[in-house]
């Protein structure tokens, strides 16, 4: 009889930790599938942030055939700064999938940030570059 109380007892406390270790497992899949489609998500951001980043210095480039030299100073020093963000978010495409779940949140944080920063500038330099029109054309 007591031999099968230990059992018995054996018996349960294995069923528990397979339990538990299942349990485990469930939540870790269900974190990661959550996790996945975010950074999918992000994935998809940087990405367009690239391109747009991309179009500008492409259209940038255009003018400065035609600028002055203080307009091309102006885009010299735009295009440096927007391969430079370009750079910083190809490698947070790369850093994106290695990310743990402990700093996942900080890291999307951070990135959605320098996308919108990026957003909001690139859109500024249309702006600047619009307003002074006039001064794009070599004098």
């Amino acid at each position: 009889m007591e031999r099968l109380k230990i059992i018995t007892n054996i018996i349960i406390s294995i069923f528990i930790g397979l339990l538990i270790t299942s349990c485990e497992d469930a939540s870790e899949n269900a974190n990661n599938l959550m996790y996945g489609n975010e950074r999918s998500e992000l994935a998809i951001k940087i990405n367009n942030t690239i391109e747009r980043i991309e179009s500008k210095i492409d259209e940038l480039e255009n003018r400065l055939d035609n600028a002055n030299k203080e307009t091309a100073e102006k885009i010299n020093d735009q295009l440096e700064k927007l391969k430079n963000r370009r750079k910083d978010l190809r490698a947070d495409l790369r850093d994106l999938n290695e990310e743990s779940d402990d700093t996942w949140e900080n890291f999307k944080s951070d990135v959605e940030q320098a996308i919108d920063d990026t957003e909001e500038w690139v859109n500024n330099i249309d702006i600047d570059f619009n307003n002074n029109a006039e001064s794009i054309n070599k004098e």
